[in-house]
C-alpha cells in the first residue's frame, strides 16, 4: 500500500490518499474531520472516495469493523498513561 498526505492539521483533519500496490486503479481519496466533545470523546467524520457502489460499501464495511478497534486501542492506551 501507498499513498501521500494531502493536509496534516492536528487534531482537525487529515486528508491523505492510497493505493494497493498489487492493483491499478487511481489512488483514492480518505478525508478525516475529528472534533473534540465533552468528556474527552472525539467525533469522527470519514469521508473515502469510491469508484462505485460497490467499492463504497467494502469501504464501509472495512472501517466500520476497524473504527472501533482503534478507539479501544485508543482508550487502553490512554488508561496506561
Amino acid at each position: 500500500m501507498r499513498g501521500e498526505y494531502d493536509l496534516v492539521d492536528p487534531p482537525n483533519r487529515l486528508v491523505y490518499t492510497w493505493q494497493w500496490d498489487h492493483e491499478d486503479y487511481p489512488p483514492r481519496r480518505v478525508d478525516m474531520r475529528l472534533s473534540i466533545m465533552k468528556m474527552g470523546k472525539t467525533h469522527l467524520v470519514v469521508e473515502h472516495e469510491a469508484a462505485s457502489e460497490e467499492e463504497r460499501s467494502s469501504y464501509q464495511q472495512g472501517w466500520e469493523f476497524f473504527l472501533p478497534q482503534l478507539g479501544d486501542a485508543a482508550a487502553a492506551a490512554s488508561d496506561h498513561n
